[in-house]
């Protein structure tokens, strides 16, 4: 909070990548910062982790004194966008194999929303042009499937269209 007032940032979205392990305080120390919204992409490959599965995506995340903070979980870490195949270093038909397949296990493990928040960081110490070829995939895919765009976001923006569309009523879970 301290930083954010200095440099006059908002910073309503916390973000935690990599480490799989994570406190029950959370919500409380979150929220008691101003933080509202919270997106998670860990490495599970090496544990951690939450039993509610994508069916429960996003979800308010309730500390022991009842503050909360609105979660959104992926459950392929923060290069998932690698796993999908969105990435300069696989043909766009390699994405356009994966696409399918991927919205089917959404659809198939209960993923309520006709909206995603795919996670694809370029990788660990990856220069800003990594980022820039994630944008050129998605403007390629997009020129090839106008009747599935995809679109890159920031979190406020996923989380705002999701409660745009849908209200505030996701589920709750603690601990």
């Amino acid at each position: 909070q301290k930083f954010r007032r200095k440099f006059g940032i908002e910073g309503s979205v916390a973000y935690q990548s990599h480490v799989p392990g994570f406190t029950w305080a959370y919500p409380r120390i979150l929220a008691g910062s101003g933080v509202k919204r919270l997106i998670m992409g860990l490495n599970l490959f090496i544990g951690g982790g939450n039993s509610l599965g994508v069916s429960q995506n996003p979800f308010y995340w309730v500390g022991p004194d009842g503050s909360r903070v609105l979660t959104y979980f992926t459950y392929d870490s923060y290069v998932e966008g690698l796993r999908w195949k969105l990435s300069a270093r696989f043909p766009i038909e390699e994405l356009e194999k994966s696409v399918p397949r991927r919205l089917a296990w959404l659809e198939k493990n209960g993923y309520k929303y006709d909206t995603y928040a795919l996670m694809a960081s370029p990788g660990d110490n990856i220069p800003p042009v990594g980022a820039m070829r994630i944008l050129e995939r998605i403007r390629e895919w997009n020129k090839r499937h106008p009747e599935l765009p995809m679109q890159m976001a920031t979190a406020e923006e996923f989380f705002d269209l999701l409660i745009k569309k849908y209200g505030d009523n996701f589920p709750s879970a603690s601990g």
